[in-house]
């Protein structure tokens, strides 16, 4: 799996949890310290009203089912 696709995997995830009260901005992706077969995409968590809060929040894409879940 490139990084490209990957990302698009986390995008897609994100799109499929929106909420009427934050949103989730893209800062990064890289392949998890911890496991060589799981990328970590990072989001920034924007509140509706302004600001951002403390933080961010990652999504782990596995490389080999590509599912995506939240970590954290």
């Amino acid at each position: 799996m490139t990084e490209i696709e990957a990302k698009e995997i986390a995008l897609k995830f994100i799109s499929n949890h929106t909420s009427e009260h934050y949103t989730l901005h893209f800062i990064s992706i890289n392949r998890s310290p911890r496991n060589p077969y799981h990328w970590s995409a990072a989001f920034e968590v924007r509140p509706t009203n302004g600001g951002m809060l403390e933080g961010p929040i990652f999504v782990i894409i596995d490389e080999k089912s590509s599912e995506a879940w939240f970590f954290g």
